[in-house]
């Protein structure tokens, strides 16, 4: 059943309600170990979800409207283990720039967030944003789209498309822009849609509610990743001016400086294996792509996956097998 305007910009608010009881001013440390809640918590842009003895943190990458993706994950244990408390689960971004299904894709995230608000945590990736007009890039994707008879929406022409008015849209774009940025856990993961910052940090209290660096976790590409031609534009390469390159002495500093040991990210579609020059402390996400028909097109060479990993115990190294193939049988 196709839900109401009103409807959508009721679960929109419930989720920001949700949100907004777990902010905790000065809950955020200086290093992870230091925070000890028990409950998932929030600060300016930052979140913590506690260790839990006997517990698996799932993580969910780039999902671009790809909801039969989602849906795949949940059905391949993922719900059962969000229902039985044995689990958690992190999405890590870049929700929107999908197919006809985007607004599917987010109310189901919601629905998610509300019925495991302690366990689900929504991160913002560098598509979650208020948008006005496509750019080039956009166009570029929906005419590529177009020529393979499938669409990719600018989602606030999808807003209106689907027979929603301004209202909707804003709703939509206040809880995309209120997602937090950077999550930690009581196990020392770290998770952000993109990297750390380029610049050095000193503490993980620094990064609360500084913008700047959390739009560079949002966007930044790992120096390994700099020769990768945009499928888009191959003449500029991946980078826009605005984006930083993190080196591997950087990404260990940032770690230590949090007191992290791992790091989890999503956005760099171009590699999903990173090279050893991160010790295995850094893995790639990526949800979307290979046969699904929701998600950006021309990504069919993506093998979509998602994470499982121990919220019970110190994770050191990230392996193979923490990583699963998304078995889609919708």
């Amino acid at each position: 059943m196709r839900p109401s305007g009103a409807d959508i910009i009721d679960k929109v608010e419930r989720v920001l309600g949700v949100m907004a009881a777990e902010e905790r001013p000065g809950g955020i440390k200086d290093r992870i170990r230091h925070i000890g809640s028990d409950h998932l918590i929030q600060e300016g842009g930052v979140a913590y979800l506690p260790a839990q003895a006997g517990s698996r943190l799932i993580v969910v990458g780039d999902l671009h409207g790809d909801v039969s993706s989602l849906r795949a994950i949940l059905k391949d244990g993922a719900e059962r283990s969000l229902r039985e408390g044995k689990a958690s689960l992190v999405a890590i971004g870049d929700y929107i720039w999908g197919g006809e299904r985007t607004i599917e894709l987010l109310l189901e995230l919601m629905d998610l967030k509300l019925r495991y608000p302690q366990q689900v945590l929504l991160l913002r990736g560098n598509h979650d944003e208020r948008q006005k007009t496509p750019g080039a890039e956009m166009l570029k994707y929906m005419e590529m789209a177009a020529a393979k008879g499938r669409r990719v929406c600018f989602f606030p022409w999808l807003v209106r498309e689907k027979g929603y008015g301004p209202r909707v849209y804003d709703a939509f774009a206040r809880l995309l822009e209120r997602l937090p940025t950077v999550a930690v856990t009581g196990n020392g993961i770290v998770l952000a849609h993109a990297s750390p910052p380029a610049d050095r940090v000193d503490s993980l209290r620094q990064l609360v509610g500084d913008a700047r660096s959390q739009s560079k976790m949002r966007l930044n590409q790992f120096y390994e990743v700099k020769r990768h031609k945009d499928p888009i534009a191959p003449e500029r390469g991946s980078l826009h001016p605005f984006i930083d390159i993190v080196a591997p002495r950087a990404f260990h500093a940032f770690l230590e400086a949090v007191g992290g040991s791992v790091f989890v990210a999503g956005h760099h579609h171009g590699a999903p294996s990173l090279p050893d020059a991160f010790n295995a402390r850094l893995g790639v996400v990526i949800s979307f792509g290979g046969d699904s028909q929701d998600g950006l097109p021309d990504h069919g060479w993506l093998r979509p996956r998602y994470a499982v990993l121990s919220l019970d115990r110190p994770v050191k190294r990230l392996t193979a097998r923490m990583f699963r193939s998304l078995r889609r049988e919708l």
